[in-house]
């Protein structure tokens, strides 16, 4: 007995959001959409929660801290 070998497709996030919106616009179950797709049904979750999580990764990735150390003049009272 062989097994089935897949082959790794890699997509850029220009192809995942394609799908995606392609996605939402049937109205399939995500296993028949990724078996017409040629997707795992895991690989489809995957994108789904990655596309949710995007905004909030991306809001908290930058954290603005004065250089309150770096100014000349007056010290800070710093302890």
């Amino acid at each position: 007995m062989q097994k089935k070998s897949r082959v790794r497709c890699h997509r850029t996030a220009a192809e995942r959001a394609e799908v995606l919106a392609a996605y939402r616009k049937r109205n399939l179950s995500p296993p028949q959409f990724a078996a017409e797709h040629g997707l795992a049904v895991s690989t489809l979750y995957g994108w789904l929660r990655r596309e949710q999580l995007a905004p909030r990764r991306q809001r908290e990735a930058l954290i603005e801290i004065p250089n309150v150390l770096g100014r000349r003049g007056a010290a800070p009272n710093v302890r």
